[in-house]
C-alpha cells in the first residue's frame, strides 16, 4: 500500500507540473470513485463487482497515467527538437 502511496503522489505532482494537470485530477478523481463502489460490491456480498470495480480503477488510472506521460514526453520533444 505504501508503494501505492508513492506511485500516486508521484503522479499527482507530475500532473501538477503538467499544463494538463487538471484533465488528469479529473480522470484520477472519476478512477477513485470506483473504489468505494468496489468496497461496497464486496460488503453486499457481490464478489464480482468488487472485483471489476478494482478493476477499473486501474484501468482508468492507467489511461490517465498513459494521457499524462505521453503528453509529458511530446512536449519535452517539442521543447528539445522542435525550434521556436
Amino acid at each position: 500500500m505504501t508503494v501505492v502511496q508513492i506511485g500516486l503522489w508521484l503522479h499527482l505532482y507530475n500532473a501538477f507540473t503538467s499544463d494538463i494537470g487538471l484533465d488528469y485530477y479529473v480522470l484520477m478523481f472519476f478512477a477513485v470513485t470506483f473504489y468505494p463502489v468496489g468496497l461496497y460490491a464486496a460488503h453486499i456480498g457481490d464478489t464480482w463487482g468488487g472485483v471489476l470495480s478494482h478493476i477499473m480503477v486501474h484501468f482508468i488510472a492507467n489511461i490517465g497515467n498513459y494521457i499524462l506521460y505521453t503528453h509529458k514526453a511530446v512536449q519535452k520533444f517539442e521543447d528539445d527538437v522542435v525550434p521556436p
